[in-house]
């Protein structure tokens, strides 16, 4: 599949660059040896970890979701000689991986070159022929308590009244598995279940979803694998949100054995005015964004979280003005292959005057390519982002269209040979009366 992956197109450039931009960059991006999750083929050995937290995973259909499994179905030493044979096989994928690149003639010439020049650092990890002496595991079997961290508590729609400190990192997931499907009369390969997604603002993590429910246990804290889906546990299970719940829940347990109570007994405002005493934030108080509401523009604007996106986008709140919870840009790639479209259905039919919305610096790219589809046809504009755009500092007008009702406008922006980082804001279709 890969020698397939890697010759299906002719046109393609292998840039080799570290991004996630699909059917560009190749199976191996290093930055510094760093090859994590890179593209749509790479160092993951996808498919290849089911079995690790407890030995039983059997493929099945998810159409239904199984009871969650509790306790050791299969004794631990069993298990740890599985996972050893686990650990093999990743060693073994990735050992493969490196050699099919390196030495299988269907592999680009410049590809193959590239990947001979590489090598095992021989100052790390001496004792084990200087590949990593573990695997990264981040993430196996979790507690079910009486709360579960979910989506909706990532997203503040759903907000935790326990808290005992704050994740804030993007929900985030590699891809679980390779699937074929049938698209045009044609099987092609897709990868299934990767995912990443901003989080509006810092959110509260419950006291709750570290401790197990009262009747399995009243004397356990579980501040790494706790209760949560695994689209929040992409969230939490940051460094230094384990530091902060491993803190709090130290003080639970001191406050728990002060108080001659089980954990779940123990008084949250007690445990709370500690917390807080000890200078842990429990709360953002901060405005979520700097962004301008789209409801709040006139006209009808369309944020970037409703637009459509094709290619390798990532999400950026770093820039002081913006529209929305933030903004995307493609990686600096230029290569064509990230495309953002804005489309939408205006109300009546009649002249619109439409504005881009972009963060400007110093490194963006000065000839971004925006389209924009009107009743007439379409017209393509080129686009300095370095510059300040004229409306509140938010929108570029691009010119005056008609558009009739009930048929989609569209505005589409492509990072085809940019010299510099493509950023995506917001559309503006502004009603002309004259």
């Amino acid at each position: 599949m890969l020698a397939r992956f890697l010759n299906f197109d002719p046109r393609i450039r292998w840039t080799l660059n570290y991004t996630t931009a699909p059917m560009t960059d190749g199976p191996v991006q290093m930055r510094v040896g760093d090859s994590n999750n890179a593209g749509s083929f790479s160092s993951d050995y996808v498919g290849g970890n089911y079995r690790w937290p407890d030995g039983t995973y059997e493929p099945r259909s998810f159409a239904e979701l199984p009871p969650p499994r509790r306790g050791m179905p299969m004794p631990l030493r069993e298990l740890y000689e599985l996972r050893e044979r686990i650990f093999q096989d990743h060693v073994n994928y990735q050992q493969g991986l490196m050699y099919f690149l390196a030495n299988d003639p269907r592999v680009p010439e410049r590809l193959q070159e590239r990947v001979n020049r590489f090598g095992l650092d021989p100052r790390e990890f001496q004792e084990t022929g200087y590949w990593p002496h573990q695997l990264y595991v981040r993430e196996g079997r979790r507690m079910v308590s009486e709360c579960v961290m979910t989506q909706a508590n990532c997203e503040s729609r759903r907000t935790a009244n326990d808290s005992i400190g704050l994740a804030s990192y993007p929900m985030d997931s590699h891809f679980c598995q390779r699937v074929v499907v049938e698209e045009e009369g044609e099987n092609t390969v897709r990868n299934e279940g990767g995912f990443g997604h901003p989080c509006p603002r810092p959110y509260p993590v419950s006291y709750r979803s570290i401790v197990p429910k009262r009747e399995e246990s009243a004397n356990l804290l579980v501040p790494v694998c706790l209760s949560a889906s695994h689209v929040a546990y992409g969230s939490i299970r940051m460094e230094p949100v384990f530091m902060i719940l491993g803190q709090s829940a130290g003080t639970a347990a001191a406050t728990a054995i002060d108080e001659g109570v089980a954990l779940q007994d123990v008084s949250y405002d007690t445990l709370r005015r500690r917390l807080l005493e000890d200078g842990q934030v429990l709360e953002y108080d901060r405005p979520s964004h700097s962004g301008v509401a789209p409801d709040d523009l006139e006209g009808v604007v369309l944020d970037d979280s409703e637009a459509e996106f094709t290619g390798s986008w990532q999400a950026s709140t770093a820039s002081k003005k913006f529209v929305g919870s933030g903004y995307r840009h493609d990686g600096k790639t230029g290569n064509g292959k990230a495309i953002a479209r804005f489309s939408t259905k205006l109300p009546k039919t009649g002249r619109y005057q439409v504005r881009f919305g972009y963060t400007p610096n110093a490194n963006r790219a000065s000839n971004v390519r925006v389209e924009v589809h009107h009743a007439g046809g379409s017209q393509t504009f080129t686009v300095n982002q370095r510059l300040i755009p004229p409306e509140d500092g938010l929108f570029l007008p691009l010119g005056v269209f008609e558009f009739q009702a009930g048929t989609p406008a569209v505005v589409s922006v492509s990072n085809r040979d940019a010299d510099g980082y493509v950023v995506v804001d917001a559309v503006q279709w502004m009603p002309v009366t004259r």
